[in-house]
């Protein structure tokens, strides 16, 4: 085997094993924790699918996460987050936000994201 097709090889197989747990993940039980995965991944989105700057160019992320309230073990917290975002490469400052995470009866988690404010954008 050449290095080409052992490279290709393993890029195959990382493949699927990142296949494998993408799928394990949003199939599994779903967690409520502030910083859970699933959760994590619903707020970006909902931050992204709701700003102003163009969403192919415009990287997010959560920092300072934490739980303001809620139970864990019934299914439902408060979370509050500081999002950070960089447009074409230039940081621009963060915005606090708030998000609530709810175990639905089918076991799925329904993420709420309360508000989003103070985004300076350049």
């Amino acid at each position: 085997m050449t290095p080409f097709q052992a490279g290709l090889a393993f890029c195959g197989v990382a493949a699927v094993v990142v296949a494998i747990v993408i799928v394990a993940i949003l199939h599994g039980p779903q967690t409520t924790k502030c910083d859970g995965l699933l959760v994590r991944a619903t707020v970006l989105k909902l931050v992204k699918q709701n700003s102003p700057l163009p969403s192919s160019t415009t990287d997010y992320e959560l920092d300072s996460i934490r739980k303001i309230g809620g139970d864990t073990a019934a299914g439902n917290v408060s979370c509050e987050a500081e999002v950070f975002g960089e447009f074409n490469n230039m940081p621009y400052s963060s915005a606090h936000l708030t998000y609530t995470v709810t175990r639905q009866a089918d076991g799925h988690v329904l993420v709420s994201v309360a508000g989003i404010s103070g985004l300076h954008f350049p």
